[in-house]
Formats: structure tokens, sequence, C-alpha cells
């Protein structure tokens, strides 16, 4: 090969090599870095639609997403839209869209938190009559929603039902996935919070869009996990909530009492002497037991229902193959579960096309238009309500978990009790130093702190009590 012909082409190669990028600077693109927040406090809307007073550990501006600290230690993710921060400075600035104004003249400041809002900025917007008492959304629905179902009495109760018509977001813009169970936006409920749709939420029969149980002021008892057996209707597609319980089979009573204490344990199998059969008896009235035990014999006093109500359980729990027992895996017979951990699903029914839902319609459904609502039917499991990242309870209650296998070991050991199934769960929780002593909580989250949306203090109080009743005695 001749010489200068040699040299050209290795001068075009190291030319090549030196535009190649070194694998050092070959980097994806990285989404905005998180900010440290100096853990601020602030108040965080929970997948139950209550607020919790949280420390701010960072912040995500590209993903809309921060993680806070809850006063029991537990770290968690939410969304940016569901953090309510203290009010920063003393300039008229709107809450909803943030524009800031040259005095408070046009807009309205709340009575409870002091924010402003615009009068058309506020669902619903603010009247003219309304401005001297006006308590904006947000104190309204953190002072009315409690768990076992909104207050039905108070000074804002009127206001809660009010507000109820109209929703903080416009649901025609909601992207939902095919089954229309979660949207991308993670709104929900009257209140615009989180949710997960088999923890203690329904589903309206007209809109298809879910509520918490906090925020539904109809309910007459605490709704259990993964039980949608109701017929409910929202107050904007009603001109009130309705709320009536479906008729239950004893099918559909083990597989809703398996599913709400395996969730709540933690565990595959539940005793059926310990657990199942007083959990039932404790919801005889929400499960009708008196309707299906007309047929049966039943004995006097206590022990005569536990007894018809064992031998129901029985034949249900042997015959169906939808039930798993802990004689398959060399435990204990009395042991009992679902063999796939999926909420059961309720029977399709009607609901009147034109006239509003109410009890009276439902005697006479079938003389008019009905229209037929078919609840969706899953096939994979749910996770824990308790464990793993996806924990969707209030996260206190997570500090049962934080026990290690050494410890735990031991305790059981001193216990003398190898075949306790939930032994774990019996025992209280630990005692957790608040953060409140670390830092003071600012003035704006008293009022909220006192409507008893502060899990960890609420459980301090009722002990406290307790302690101060046995004292006495």
């Amino acid at each position: 090969m001749n010489l200068k012909r040699f040299r050209t082409i290795w001068k075009k190669s190291q030319v090549r090599k030196d535009m190649k990028p070194k694998k050092s600077e070959v980097r994806k693109p990285r989404l905005a870095p998180l900010k440290q927040a100096g853990r601020e406090k602030a108040l965080a809307r929970w997948s139950d639609g209550l607020f919790y007073i949280v420390n701010i550990v960072q912040i995500s501006e590209a993903k809309k997403k921060c993680v806070v600290q809850f006063e029991d230690k537990s770290i968690a993710s939410v969304q940016l839209k569901d953090v309510l921060k203290e009010k920063e400075g003393d300039d008229p600035c709107c809450h909803m869209c943030g524009v800031y104004e040259d005095s408070l003249a046009s807009l309205v400041e709340c009575n409870n938190c002091e924010r402003a809002y615009h009068k058309k900025c506020h669902q619903p917007p603010i009247a003219a009559s309304a401005v001297d008492d006006f308590v904006c959304r947000i104190c309204v629905f953190a002072s009315c929603a409690q768990p076992g179902g909104a207050k039905k009495t108070g000074a804002l109760v009127e206001k809660f039902k009010e507000m109820k018509r109209t929703l903080p977001y416009d649901e025609r813009y909601l992207v939902w996935d095919a089954s229309h169970v979660s949207n991308v936006e993670h709104s929900y409920c009257y209140c615009g919070g989180p949710g997960h749709w088999y923890n203690k939420m329904l589903q309206c029969c007209r809109c298809r869009q879910w509520f918490h149980e906090a925020c539904i002021h109809c309910m007459e008892e605490e709704l259990l996990i993964g039980d949608r057996f109701y017929i409910f209707a929202c107050s904007r597609c009603n001109e009130e909530e309705f709320l009536l319980r479906m008729d239950l089979s004893w099918l559909d009573v083990a597989c809703v009492s398996l599913f709400h204490l395996s969730m709540t344990l933690g565990s595959r199998y539940v005793d059926l002497e310990e657990r199942l059969l007083p959990f039932i008896k404790a919801k005889s009235h929400s499960f009708g037991l008196k309707r299906l035990l007309m047929d049966n014999c039943v004995g006097p006093g206590r022990q005569g229902l536990l007894l018809a109500i064992r031998q129901e359980m029985m034949k249900v729990l042997t015959r169906s193959s939808v039930f798993c027992c802990g004689q398959e895996v060399k435990k204990k017979n009395t042991w009992f579960g679902l063999r796939d951990r999926i909420p059961p699903t309720p029977p399709p029914h009607c609901v009147p096309l034109n006239d509003l839902v109410a009890s009276h319609v439902y005697d006479k459904l079938y003389a008019g238009k009905t229209a037929l609502f078919t609840p969706v039917k899953f096939n994979s499991p749910v996770p824990y309500v308790y464990k793993g990242a996806h924990k969707v309870t209030p996260p206190t209650l997570g500090a049962r978990l934080k026990e290690s296998k050494m410890a735990k070991l031991a305790r059981l050991k001193s216990e003398h009790n190898y075949c306790s199934l939930s032994s774990d769960y019996d025992a209280e929780p630990p005692v957790l130093t608040p953060i409140d002593r670390l830092s003071p909580v600012p003035k704006m989250f008293e009022e909220f702190d006192r409507n008893n949306n502060s899990p960890v203090k609420c459980e301090k109080v009722s002990g406290d009590e307790d302690d101060g009743e046995e004292e006495e005695e």
C-alpha cells in the first residue's frame, strides 16, 4: 500500500474516534433533582381522605410528588396537590390560581386558615352574602370528614353538604383505566384526594366515581376493606346521598370477612374460632344474619347463635374452591383463607334511569325505565394494606410491622405461644416519640389536630384517659 494513502486513512480513523463520545459522557437525561425541604411542617391528605401533620423531606417538581414523614417516623410519597403548606408572607395572593393582588379588596379570606381566594376561583364560587362568615373548602372537609363516615351534626355540616354538590376538579378530563378504578390524576371523591378502590371506598352507580368512607355522611357503620356490597349514589347524581345494603349470602359473608381480616392482619390464614366467628357475630346486623338464620333452628343464648354461624361457615368454607384450609400446608385445620387475595364482586343491580335513587323507588323499581349497573370483577390479587410501598392505611399502624426478627422470636419464646397466627397484632403498638416534641406545631394546624385528624395523638389521648381511670380505681 502506498505510504501516503496509509497516512490519510489513519488520520481519518483518528478523527472518527475523536468524534465518538466517551462512555462517561453518555448519560441519560435525568429529571429535576429532589429539593431538600428542610423538614417543613405541613398537612398531607392520605388515601383515606383525611389530613395528617407531616414533615416535608424532599420535593420533586418534575414528578409533582414529595416525600413526607408522618408522626410515627414512617416515610411515604404523596402528590404535591395533596400537600397543604403553612401560609407564607402577608402579600395578598389567591390560594387557587396564585395571582397576587395589590390589596385584599378583590379577595375573600377564610375565617379559619386566613387563606385568600378569588370569588370565582373557589369551588363552589363564593356568594356575596357569604363573605363575612366564609370558610374555605379545605377547612370544611378537614373538620367534617372522619373515619366511619362524615359528621352529621355540627356548625359546618350544612356547608359541607352544599360543597359536596361541586367538585374541585373537572371530571370530564380525568384519564381512567379500562376498568374505571383508578385515574392518572389521582383525583377521587368530593375532596379530590387520592384513594384505592378496595380500601374503604364506594363507587357511585351513575357517575362511577369512587368516594371515601370519611366523606360520606349517610354511613351508618364502619365500612370494611373490600366490601362493595352497597348501592350508592353520590349527592351530585342524586339530590341527596343514597346508600342501601345488598342482601348477602353465606358465601358473600365468608368472602367479605376473610378478605377484611386478612388485609387487616397481614396474613393469609385466619383462625375460625378465635377471629372469624367473633367478627361475623359482631357484624351480624350489617351482614343480615337474622334473615339468613330464619330457616335454622337457633338455640337460645349466645352459644346457640355461634353454633348456628359455625355450622353454616363450615359448609361454605369446606365446599367452595374459593377458600383454602391450613391443613393443606400442614397447619391447623381451623385456619381458613382466600385462595386468591381478590375482593369479592357484588352482583349486578338495576338503577332507575330517570327517577331519583331512593328507597321508595326500589320498592317499585320495575315500573319505570331502569339501567343495569355491573360492578367490575377483578382477577389479580391486591397488595396488603399494611405492607410494601403501596400501603394504603393510616401510617401510624405501620409501626406494628417494624419489629425485628430476633425481637419477634424472643417475644414468641417468652410467651410460649408457637402456634399463634397473629400474635403480632394482639399486642399494643410501641410508644413512639411524636415529632411535636422535636418541633412545635404551627398555630394553623391546631384546628386540624383538634378534629381527630392526627392518628397518633388520638391513640395517646385515649390511652392517657384509660390510665387515669385505672389509677382512680
